[in-house]
């Protein structure tokens, strides 16, 4: 078990390789990290370590805003589809 700064134990964590796909900056392989929280049934706390140089460059772009409007050709219809299903509940 592991302790964070507020005292919230955590289990041990498991980690993957993640694959991130984005219109402009192309692959980005990433390792996550997971933690679950013993303090909320069910809530996890991910973690995503760039796996190389280019993954960490681009993290830092899309974490300072640059990038995160760019959408694939098919976000239009994926979109629609999202903002329907928000209005049927």
């Amino acid at each position: 078990m592991v302790r964070g700064g507020s005292g919230v134990a955590a289990r041990e964590p498991a980690s993957y390789a993640k694959i991130f796909r984005h219109p402009r900056f192309g692959r980005l392989e990433a390792t996550s990290t997971s933690f679950a929280m013993q303090a909320v049934p069910g809530a996890r706390l991910t973690a995503f370590i760039p796996a190389d140089d280019h993954a960490r460059a681009v993290m830092e772009l899309l974490a300072a805003g640059d990038g995160v409007q760019d959408h694939f050709p098919c976000w239009p219809r994926h979109e629609a589809e999202r903002v329907a299903e928000l209005a049927a509940v």
